[in-house]
């Protein structure tokens, strides 16, 4: 069984303090780590981060705890933050827990060494860290979140996420896919996404089909990028496979320094040779809502960069 890791944080940020915190910017330190344009010049002010939750599909990027956890508790060291080696240890946790436990095991036992007892020291004091879990959100509000090209996620997940030949991971690449196509669309409608069983696809399906339809009205990418742009709703929506631009889009919207270490992937899952190959041969049209909503996301997440003063890479703009 694949580790489960910790991908929903409830973020509440207490009063605007001075300096690269939460709601402000160093462009020293931003320009470091991002490319702006004219544009940065006259971007908006950025706003605090308040009262949100981390949605996290599976294969998108376990890395944007760093992200989330850096940016709350800006008072940790530099070199302190969840990393392989703090994985491996989580991991030798996990392992003695019963079978089906919802473990948040990386971030969970950074925080329980790192933080535990300091909270008010080093994070703010409002911050809360409940939820654990590939978990769904039933109605999203105030949600951040990383998304990806639903056959790059695809291929990742059957790769590596489980044991092929199982009742929740078909040994072949095809069926894998049609049990978990709309993941990342289904979990915005409170329906689990990982560990999806043959049994429950169907009412799953009608289920989302019927909340989408009262949502959207026409599922088409217009109506999710109008619901997307809506920053009540989600406020920060970024592109795994854009990462490093993700993080700085982020900084720019909400403010606070930008760490190294949330460039760095803590979770690198790729270890087939043949990755970009086996990716781009599987049909747009293999996952239908999983494809609209990432074209979606790449057009809000164009508009932003524009908006901020942040350089748009050609990668985003076409599809591969």
């Amino acid at each position: 069984m694949a580790a489960v890791a910790f991908v929903v944080v409830v973020v509440s940020l207490a009063p605007l303090l001075v300096g690269a915190l939460p709601g402000n910017v160093n462009e020293d330190n931003f320009k470091q780590f991002c490319k702006t344009t004219k544009g940065f010049k006259f971007r908006p002010k950025p706003v605090k981060l308040t009262d949100l939750i981390w949605v996290h599909p599976p294969k998108t990027g376990t890395s944007f705890g760093i992200t989330l956890i850096k940016y709350a508790c800006y008072k940790l060291p530099y070199d302190v933050y969840p990393h392989r080696t703090e994985k491996e240890a989580a991991m030798v946790e996990y392992k003695r827990k019963v079978l089906h436990e919802k473990t948040p095991t990386l971030f969970r036992e950074f925080l329980s060494k790192h933080v535990n007892g300091r909270w008010n020291e080093l994070c703010d004091k409002t911050m809360k860290f409940p939820l654990r879990g590939h978990d769904p959100v039933k109605w999203p509000t105030n949600v951040v979140m990383m998304a990806r090209d639903p056959r790059r996620r695809h291929y990742s997940g059957w790769n590596v996420h489980g044991d092929k030949g199982t009742e929740t991971h078909p040994a072949e690449l095809e069926e894998y896919i049609k049990q978990y196509s709309g993941c990342q669309f289904f979990m915005l409608a409170g329906i689990e996404c990982n560990n999806r069983f043959p049994s429950t696809l169907q009412n799953q399906s009608h289920a989302l089909q019927s909340l989408m339809m009262m949502r959207f009205g026409n599922v088409t990418v217009e109506n999710i990028a109008k619901w997307l742009r809506n920053t009540n709703v989600i406020p920060f929506v970024g592109v795994t496979d854009e990462w490093n631009t993700s993080i700085c889009l982020f900084h720019a919207m909400y403010g606070g320094d930008i760490n190294a270490h949330e460039m760095e992937n803590v979770r690198n899952s790729t270890k087939d040779s043949n990755y970009t190959q086996a990716w781009r041969s599987i049909s747009k049209d293999s996952d239908p809502y999983d494809w609209k909503f990432f074209k979606a996301v790449k057009t809000v997440m164009i508009e932003r960069l524009v908006r901020y003063g942040i350089e748009v890479p050609k990668s985003l703009v076409f599809d591969n």
